[in-house]
């Protein structure tokens, strides 16, 4: 009897590309709207399927846009011009991630560079005006000072206007019943729309804020509100005996000028972003001025 002894053979693709970054150099500077000659030498085993070049930030989130070259070959030595075209981008550090797949396995590698913001231009300025029965018009005044011209709906009513330069927003919210409109400064489309319920006769919104990334409303009807600027609610805080009026936000925080129903008694109000907790209440009442 014979025996016959069959050896297994194990196709499994265990080893992920090696990838080496060789520019740019570590630590390198530069700045938004940049080309960034990334090099970097790859290989497998079994071949390189594709090598993919992205920009992204200290939580290794991509920020700008990526570059994907198919390789099909053991190893390469390759270039990729990663163009930084995203203007909201703030100074400081990000890294150039360089990931190449064989269609099995993933291997990334780093390279820390510096980035400085792109800088502020005066392109327009934003005018409203109204009458006392609210109406009026957005004006766009030019970098030159040379023309006036209607940006927004004419005889609309404009109450506070509000102007996110970095994502080319201006928000208008009416001083009686229009509600706020975003509109768009590139196209002058507008973005998105919104309106609070049972609209007093008096002022609906008293005051408007951005810091950049979100916006915050206060209401006569004793209401804070606040938006992102593609118009997701995300906060929205009733008072029972005051009502907000100035609002101030940055970053980390949004403080609310309260004032007492039927008093003359003023207070501030701290909350924190993200879950609008109340830091900090300053009971010491303010003296309100006239």
């Amino acid at each position: 009897m014979g025996i016959v002894v069959l050896g297994a053979c194990d196709d499994r693709d265990a080893e992920p590309p090696v990838v080496t970054v060789t520019a740019p150099s570590e630590n390198a500077y530069f700045a938004v709207f940049d080309t960034v000659e990334v090099a970097y030498q790859v290989s497998d085993d079994r071949g390189v399927e594709s090598v993919t070049v992205k920009l992204v930030n200290q939580d290794f989130i991509p920020v700008a846009g990526q570059v994907t070259q198919s390789i099909g070959k053991l190893s390469h030595s390759g270039i990729a011009l990663l163009v930084i075209d995203n203007r909201q981008l703030e100074s400081g550090k990000y890294f150039i991630l360089v990931t190449a797949t064989d269609g099995t396995n993933d291997r990334n590698a780093f390279r820390e560079i510096h980035v400085a913001a792109h800088p502020f231009a005066l392109r327009a300025v934003l005018m409203a005006d109204r009458n006392s029965s609210g109406q009026g018009t957005l004006y766009r005044v030019d970098s030159l000072y040379g023309s006036i011209t209607p940006f927004a709906m004419p005889g609309q009513d404009s109450g506070s206007v509000c102007v996110s330069s970095a994502r080319d927003r201006v928000t208008v919210a009416g001083a009686k019943g229009t509600g706020v409109i975003q509109y768009d400064l590139i196209g002058t489309g507008q973005r998105w729309t919104t309106s609070a319920n049972n609209q007093p006769p008096a002022a609906t919104y008293h005051d408007m804020v951005s810091d950049g990334a979100n916006l915050f409303l206060s209401l006569y009807t004793r209401e804070v509100r606040g938006y992102t600027l593609d118009g997701a609610l995300i906060l929205n805080r009733q008072f029972d005996n005051d009502r907000p009026y100035t609002l101030y936000a940055d970053e980390t925080h949004v403080m609310v000028e309260l004032r007492e129903i039927g008093g003359g008694q003023n207070r501030l109000m701290v909350l924190r972003q993200g879950n609008f907790s109340e830091k900090l209440l300053l009971n010491t009442f303010l003296m309100r001025l006239s």
